[in-house]
């Protein structure tokens, strides 16, 4: 099948006149495209950006209150405080133990100043009190002070107990102070400074 020719259509000219065209022309239709080519093209464009800036803060609106309650269902939800309060409590907990680890770490710094301890040194100390009956004893690891309550027989027999405690070689100080008690004993407090 052969294609049909088309009808070439001459060029008019600038003065020339489409009689045929001008036939079918009408300006009140023309006039109407020119309006609405000018006129509603572009408010009825203007409408639809309004339209789509509104539909986009509307979904955005939307999605941020969907979150917030999300958020406000987690943070009111049992399992959530629960597992908050059980934080708040292990903090406390590790804070408490934190402070007891520093305690602990400074009395092992002041024990490591002062001599060793040992069963020889022990031996020493109970050698230099024999004759005297111990009370009680405290040690102040802080002052690095060492304080035995003693009672011997009479108030003679204490300067030789001192003088055999500081032979001791522990102590960089020994004294002390004591009185009479009711049964004619001689009670005395003896403070011991180590050595640092």
């Amino acid at each position: 099948m052969k294609k049909a020719k088309t009808a070439k259509v001459k060029k008019l000219k600038k003065k020339e006149i489409n009689f045929y065209e001008r036939y079918y022309y009408d300006p009140e239709a023309e006039a109407k495209k020119k309006f609405f080519a000018t006129a509603v093209i572009p408010v009825a464009a203007l409408l639809v950006i309004i339209l789509g800036v509104f539909g986009f803060f509307k979904i955005s609106d939307a999605v941020q209150k969907h979150q917030i309650k999300e958020i406000e269902e987690y943070l009111s939800s049992p399992q959530t405080t629960q597992s908050y309060d059980e934080a708040v409590e292990l903090q406390q907990k590790r804070d408490e133990l934190a402070g007891v680890h520093s305690s602990m770490e400074s009395i092992v710094s002041q024990i490591d100043g002062l001599p060793d301890m040992d069963s020889s040194v022990i031996g020493r100390i109970n050698a230099a009190l024999s004759g005297s009956k111990i009370v009680s004893h405290t040690y102040d690891s802080g002052l690095g002070t060492f304080v035995i309550v003693t009672k011997t027989k009479t108030a003679a027999q204490m300067p030789g107990v001192v003088k055999r405690l500081k032979a001791v070689g522990c102590f960089s100080d020994v004294q002390y102070k004591g009185y009479e008690d009711n049964d004619s004993k001689y009670v005395a407090t003896i403070s011991c400074v180590m050595f640092r």
